[in-house]
């Protein structure tokens, strides 16, 4: 939520998947509230709040090879090109991008 009137701007959190070995971070914020920083400030407060209460050190970005802006946002975040993940048909799925916390 936006703190000066409350407004929902999209979502944003931690999820461990059974089939990964770290906790993965997602978000999706509506179109217009993109590329004005909401993003950055959800993801790092959460990134902040697994390593504080949950002691968590090392968070992956799972993302489509397509999506420039979420790319930018983990890389701007700190996290690296870590690999591919395969699709079900053999060809390149996601991308996967890794963060170590301290």
């Amino acid at each position: 939520m936006r703190r000066a009137d409350q407004a929902a701007v999209g979502i944003c959190g931690l999820l461990k998947r059974t089939d990964l070995a770290n906790p993965d971070i997602g978000f999706s914020y509506l179109p217009q509230y993109c590329a004005q920083g909401y993003g950055f400030e959800a993801a790092r407060a959460m990134l902040d709040w697994g390593a504080d209460a949950h002691r968590i050190k090392r968070v992956l970005g799972i993302v489509a090879p397509g999506n420039g802006a979420s790319i930018a946002l983990l890389r701007k975040l700190g996290f690296e090109h870590e690999r591919h993940l395969a699709s079900d048909d053999g060809k390149d799925g996601a991308l996967v991008y890794a963060l170590g916390m301290s």
